[in-house]
C-alpha cells in the first residue's frame, strides 16, 4: 500500500498533498460483533464517509495488570485491516482516559488497588501505567499507521482533557510515549468549544477538535471559538453529539433526525468539517459500562443530582442503529452530505438486516448460594468489609456473610456505604434492595433465639466515566451496623468471568426471590440476529454460549437485549441467565425480532 502523510493549513488537510475531505464518524470494534465489523463500516463507506474515529478501551484490553488480550472483539488490529479493504481511514484515540460512557472512562480499575494513584496528570505510578500500556498497544497499531501503508492518518492525545486539568507535562508525555511507540503521524486533540477547554487541553503542533451538540442554536459558540481561537486551524469537529446515551432507571428519548441534518447542514456551510458521534451504535457488553453523576440533559439541572449507571445497549439513538441498521437520520445527514458534494440526491431504501423470533424452555438452574465455591475466585475473612478493589476484584459482584448470634431485637439494616446496589437475604429469605441513590424502603431486621445468617450481594453498576475524582470503590466502602453493632465479615469475589463451573440441576420447585443462574438450550439460524426480551426477570446479566451480552434490569427502560447474529449457531445453543431475584416461576424467555429500547421504567 502506498504510505500516505496527513497535513493541514488553516482551512484544508491533505493526503500525500492532495485535499482530503475529512467526512467522519465513530465507530467502536469492542462494541460490536466481529462478524458485523464490515457490514458497518461499508454503511460508513456508503454514507460518504472517508474516515472513522476509534477508541481503544484500555480497560478492556489489559484487564489485569500486565495481561494483555488482543483477540475476538478486541482484535483491533483485524478491525483495522478491515476499515482499510472497505477504504476508510482512521483517527486513532487510545486514550489512556477515553470516557465513553465506559467504566472508570476505559481506564483499568485495577489501578485504583494503589491508594495514592493520581489519574490523568503526570503522577509517576499512572505515567508508569500507561507507558507499559502504550508499549503494548502501539506493537499492534504502528504498522497500520498511513506512513507505514495503513488506514491509521492521525492519533488523538488523551481525550477531553481541558474538561479536567491543565498538566501540560502529562499531555507532553503521552505524546512522548506514543512517538517513542513509532507514532510519526499527525496528533490532534478533542475538547469542549470553551476558551479554557481549548487551552488546557491543546499541545503544541496538533490540530484540534471542538465537540458539542447537534442543535442548530449550539452552533454559534463553536463556530466563534473557530474563528477567535483556532484561526490557523481547519474547522474540524471532533464530536458532534446527534444523539445520546442511555441509563438504566431514566426514561430516554430521541433526537429528532431533521435538527441534527440541519445542524450538519449549517457546519459544512460554514467549513467545518465533521465526525459524528455515535456513527454507529453499538452494545455494552458484558460488565463494561460506566455511570454518570447528573443528569444527561439540561431539562434536568432542575432535579437533585444522582449516581446513574448507563443501560447496556449502546445504540446512542446513533445514524446506524445498535443492531447495524441505517436509520432516518442516517439518509437525512447523507442527503446533506451528497448535496455538499455535489453528489445526486439517492432513495432512502435499503434491505434491513433479516432477524428472527423464537421461545426458549429454561430447563436447569443453579443456585449462587450453593455454588460459591464453583464462582468465587476468593473468599476472605475480615473484621470489616472489604472493598471490590480491597479483593482484586474489577467487576461483577461481591456476596458479604455475616452470622449475628441470637437475641431478641429489631432494627434495620444500615448499608449506606454500599456502591452500587445490594439484595439482602436473611436465613435464606428475600429482604430487600438497597439502590444507590434511590429512593429506598428500610430493612428491617428482626433477630430471635436462632440468631440470624445475613448476606449482603452487592453488585458494581459501574464506574464514573467521567468525574473530577476516579477514586470511589465498588461493593461495601464503609462498615455496616446490625442495631448499631458491628461484625466480623465473611466475603466472596463473584466477578463471573467463568461460569463454566456451575452445578446445574432439573429446575424444580424453586424458592421464590433468590440469586440463582437459569439454563436452557435452543436451535437458531445461525448468522441471524435477535433480541432477549427480559420482561419477567429482575435483575442481572445473561451468556449466549459463553459471552456476556449484558446486564438487564426490570426498572427500564431497556427491555431487550442484542444477540449477535455470529454468536448463535443452528444446533445446541446454549443461554444462562443470571437473576438477583428470581422469581421461581419464569421458565421460558422470548427472543423476538425488534428491539426495545424505550420501555417505561
Amino acid at each position: 500500500m502506498q504510505k500516505q502523510l496527513l497535513t493541514y493549513d488553516k482551512e484544508k488537510f491533505y493526503l500525500n498533498s492532495e485535499e482530503f475531505y475529512l467526512a467522519v464518524g465513530d465507530i467502536h470494534y469492542f462494541r460490536i460483533h466481529p462478524s458485523d465489523w464490515e457490514h458497518r463500516l461499508n454503511l460508513a463507506k456508503d454514507f460518504g464517509l472517508t474516515a472513522i474515529q476509534v477508541y481503544v478501551p484500555w480497560h478492556q484490553h489489559e484487564k489485569e495488570k500486565g495481561v494483555f488480550d488482543f483477540s475476538g472483539i478486541l482484535d483491533l488490529a483485524a478491525f483495522l485491516e478491515t476499515a482499510q479493504r472497505v477504504g476508510l481511514k482512521v483517527m486513532l484515540r487510545p486514550g489512556p482516559y477515553i470516557c465513553s460512557e465506559l467504566d472508570l472512562g476505559g481506564m483499568p480499575a485495577w489501578l485504583l488497588r494503589d491508594k495514592d494513584m493520581k489519574f490523568r496528570c503526570s503522577h509517576p505510578a499512572f505515567l508508569a501505567a500507561v507507558s507499559d500500556y502504550f508499549k503494548v498497544l502501539c506493537k499492534v497499531f504502528v504498522p497500520y499507521l498511513s506512513t507505514n501503508g495503513g488506514p491509521i492518518i492521525a492519533v488523538c492525545i488523551e481525550n477531553e482533557y481541558g474538561t479536567y486539568g491543565n498538566d501540560k507535562v502529562y499531555l507532553k508525555e503521552l505524546r512522548q510515549m506514543l512517538e517513542n511507540g513509532g507514532v510519526d503521524v499527525p496528533f490532534y486533540t478533542t475538547d469542549g468549544a470553551v476558551r479554557a477547554m481549548i487551552y488546557n487541553g491543546t499541545t503544541d503542533d496538533s490540530f484540534v477538535g471542538l465537540n458539542f451538540r447537534a442543535r442548530v442554536e449550539d452552533c454559534s459558540h463553536p463556530l466563534n471559538a473557530y474563528a477567535d481561537l483556532l484561526p490557523n486551524l481547519p474547522k474540524f469537529a471532533g464530536e458532534l453529539w446527534s444523539g445520546r446515551s442511555q441509563q438504566w432507571t431514566k426514561e430516554f428519548s430521541y433526537r429528532n433526525p431533521k435538527e441534527v441534518a440541519d445542524t450538519y447542514k449549517l457546519l459544512l456551510e460554514n467549513g467545518v468539517q465533521v465526525s459524528f458521534y455515535m456513527f454507529s451504535g453499538g452494545t455494552n457488553f458484558g460488565f463494561t459500562s460506566g455511570a454518570i453523576y447528573g443528569h444527561s440533559y439540561a431539562d434536568d439541572y432542575k432535579l437533585p443530582s444522582k449516581f446513574l449507571p448507563y443501560a447496556t445497549s449502546y445504540d446512542c439513538d446513533s445514524l446506524i442503529s445498535e443492531d447495524g441498521n441505517p436509520t432516518e437520520k442516517y439518509f437525512l445527514c447523507r442527503d446533506i452530505l451528497d448535496e455538499y458534494l455535489g453528489k445526486a440526491k439517492r432513495p432512502h431504501t435499503y434491505n434491513k438486516k433479516p432477524t428472527q423470533a423464537f421461545e426458549v424452555e429454561l430447563c436447569e438452574s443453579a443456585d449462587l448460594f450453593q455454588n460459591l465455591e464453583n464462582l468465587a475466585v476468593c473468599e476472605k475473612e475480615s473484621l470489616e468489609p472489604l472493598t471490590m478493589e480491597e479483593l482484586n476484584q474489577n467487576f461483577g459482584y461481591v456476596l458479604y456473610n455475616v452470622k449475628v448470634a441470637p437475641g431478641k431485637y429489631t432494627g434495620p439494616l444500615n448499608l449506606s456505604y454500599v456502591n452500587d446496589k445490594a439484595n439482602v437475604f436473611v436465613n435464606g429469605e428475600y429482604k430487600g434492595e438497597y439502590l444507590r441513590d434511590g429512593e429506598n424502603t428500610p430493612i428491617i431486621l428482626t433477630n430471635d433465639e436462632n440468631g440470624m445468617d445475613v448476606n449482603v450481594l452487592v453488585e458494581n453498576l459501574g464506574r464514573y466515566s467521567n468525574h473530577k475524582t476516579y477514586t470511589e470503590n465498588k461493593g461495601i466502602v464503609g462498615n455496616v451496623s446490625i442495631y448499631s453493632n458491628w461484625f466480623n465479615w465473611k466475603q466472596w469475589s463473584l466477578p463471573l468471568d467463568d461460569i463454566t463451573k456451575l452445578n446445574y440441576k432439573p429446575i424444580g420447585d424453586e424458592k421464590a426471590n433468590k440469586p440463582c443462574f437459569l439454563k436452557g438450550k435452543f436451535d437458531a439460524k445461525a448468522g441471524i440476529d435477535t433480541f432477549l426480551l427480559t420482561n419477567g426477570f429482575s435483575h442481572g446479566n445473561i451468556w449466549i454460549n459463553g459471552f456476556n451480552i449484558g446486564r438487564f434490569w426490570d426498572k427500564g427502560p431497556q427491555r431487550t437485549l442484542y444477540v449477535p447474529g455470529g454468536l448463535l449457531k443452528e444446533k445446541d445453543n446454549v443461554i444462562e441467565i443470571f437473576d438477583v431475584k428470581y422469581d421461581g416461576k419464569k421458565q421460558t424467555v422470548s427472543f423476538i425480532d425488534h428491539s426495545i429500547l424505550e420501555g417505561n421504567n
